[in-house]
């Protein structure tokens, strides 16, 4: 299971590109990207298209002139929140 997770979320970024959407449903890439520090165009659009194909994450393009893509959660984004929630509250009281 453990190398299952790590398989589809490992590396640096993806863990906090789904904590910003669960705090902010329904967000635009630009603010994804000022809310995620240090991250870069390529990195965040990388780790957005992997997260849309893995089932965590859904991109909704409202087919518009400027375009208007707004990112949520899935069923099976929405249910890893309970795991981070749980990470989160380890870390602020551990490290």
């Amino acid at each position: 299971g453990i190398s299952k997770v790590m398989s589809q979320l490992g590396g640096k970024w993806k863990f906090l590109i789904i904590w910003r959407i669960h705090q902010n449903e329904g967000i635009r890439f630009n603010q994804l990207q000022r809310d995620t520090n240090g991250i870069t165009n390529v990195m965040l659009n990388r780790c957005l298209k992997e997260l849309t194909q893995d089932g965590f994450v859904l991109r909704k393009d409202f087919h518009s002139v400027p375009p208007h893509v707004e990112y949520y959660l899935t069923k099976q984004g929405k249910s890893f929140i309970k795991i981070m929630e749980t990470m989160n509250d380890w870390g602020e009281n551990n490290l």
